[in-house]
Formats: structure tokens, C-alpha cells, sequence
């Protein structure tokens, strides 16, 4: 039926006729994907809903400060992976790389690769807090720019939990 009316136009030269039918054609178009295809694919869960693709990138954006503070641990406990004595062992090891003449980064950059996940990493956070009564994050600052790389590279490829 469009191709005839369409056929018509373009032979009779009416521009006029062309543009309307064309814009027919495209709202068609438009309306039944939004109105059948698009809802279709989400019920058949083959296309994700706006709340998965929101979820998706939350994760995502799970930022260093928040991975590196007991806040996301306190939050998920329940989702911690690792034991409370291995987070508190983790801790003094990140704590002791500090030392009073020369640092040994390599301990505290291990210390934060050994976690798992980031929720274990805030779990490191949490315990170093009870420990130290210090922010972890704020006393990392013996840290190297290269080690920062290397935690920051570690933190974008592991899980939350």
C-alpha cells in the first residue's frame, strides 16, 4: 500500500506528496517499535528494562573513595567474602607498609589486591578504622603514583561482591 502511494507520488512529482507520506511512513515505523517491539523485547527479557541498565551502571560507577571507605562494607555486610580476621590481618599489613624511613608500597598495594571484591576492599576499610582510628584511604598517601595505577586498575576489574 505505501509502496503504490509512494510510487504515485514520486511519478506525479507532487514533493508535497512525497514529504507526507514519508513522514507516514516514519511515524509508522516509530510507533510500532515503541508501541510493540521495543515492550515485546523487554517482556522476552532480550532487551534489558531502564531499571537493569540504571543498575548496571551504578555499579560501574562505584568510585575509589567509596571502595576505599568502610561506608559500602557497612551497607553489604552481608555480601563480605572474607573473614574478619583476614580483613584485620589485611589491615595491619596495609598499616605496617608505612614505615618510619622507607615505605614498603608493595604491602599495602598487596594488601588491597588480596581482597577479591570491592565490598572485602571497604571491609579492609572497615577494619583498618577499628584498628587505627584512621581513614585508610587518607593514610594510603605513602603510596606511589604507580601504585595508585596498579589499585585503581585492580578496583575497575573486580566484582562488587
Amino acid at each position: 500500500m505505501y509502496k503504490a502511494l509512494a510510487a504515485s507520488a514520486i511519478q506525479g512529482a507532487d514533493s508535497k506528496k512525497v514529504l507526507i507520506i514519508g513522514g507516514v511512513v516514519v511515524l509508522s515505523g516509530v510507533l510500532l517499535y515503541l508501541g510493540i517491539v521495543n515492550p515485546l523485547l523487554k517482556f522476552l527479557q532480550i532487551k534489558d528494562t531502564r531499571e537493569e541498565k540504571k543498575g548496571d551502571k551504578d555499579e560501574g560507577k562505584l568510585s575509589e573513595s567509596q571502595v576505599l571507605s568502610p561506608q559500602l562494607y557497612r551497607d553489604n555486610q552481608e555480601l563480605a567474602s572474607i573473614s574478619s580476621a583476614k580483613a584485620s590481618r589485611l589491615a595491619t599489613q596495609l598499616y605496617e607498609g608505612r614505615g618510619f624511613w622507607s615505605d614498603d608500597e608493595a604491602m599495602g598495594v598487596g594488601a588491597i589486591t588480596s581482597a577479591g571484591s570491592k565490598i572485602n576492599i571497604s571491609y579492609i576499610a572497615n577494619q583498618f578504622n577499628i584498628l587505627y582510628s584512621k581513614s585508610m584511604e587518607g593514610y594510603m598517601d605513602y603510596l606511589e603514583s604507580e601504585d595508585w595505577t596498579q589499585i585503581r586498575d585492580y578496583i575497575r576489574t573486580i566484582k562488587k561482591a
